[in-house]
């Protein structure tokens, strides 16, 4: 069952996503309501699935991530997928994988320092795995936005 949020809910979303480490009682200070609404208000969305803990955001480049790939895989056959996301899973540099409509089965989102690191994985790990059939590299050139979901 889906969750229906309020103007409240979205609300405390909203200042979560700002600084989720924000004390209830400055939140309930902002919001103009009591801290214990604040927390039963949390504590429903945490037990409907709505949050699901709390995040660092890691800024990459600053640790020499600079190399951002879009990487499309072409199945040999659909009933691979599980499998082959299971094997892309066990490669750390793979950030996500989507089983996707249209020309690829699998769609993957790749972060390294560099070129050489994208060649190393895509040839000797990724075009290695059983059920991969073939692959497009897209480079991302420049990150013009990138963010969760608004409230």
């Amino acid at each position: 069952m889906d969750y229906e949020i309020d103007s409240m809910d979205r609300k405390i979303l909203k200042f979560m996503q700002k600084d989720s480490r924000m004390p209830f009682l400055e939140m309930a200070r902002e919001l103009k309501v009591s801290g214990g609404t604040i927390h039963a208000r949390v504590k429903k969305m945490k037990g409907m699935g709505v949050l699901e803990g709390s995040k660092v955001v890691i800024n990459h480049h600053a640790l020499g991530y600079k190399l951002s790939a879009f990487v499309g895989i072409q199945l040999t056959d659909g009933a691979s997928s599980e499998a082959v996301g299971a094997s892309l899973e066990r490669i750390p540099d793979v950030l996500e994988v989507h089983y996707t409509t249209g020309g690829f089965g699998l769609f993957t989102k790749i972060l390294v320092r560099e070129t050489s690191e994208l060649y190393e994985i895509l040839a000797h790990k990724i075009q290695k795995i059983r059920g991969v059939g073939s692959t497009q590299t897209l480079i991302v050139l420049n990150t013009l936005f990138s963010r969760d979901m608004q409230f």
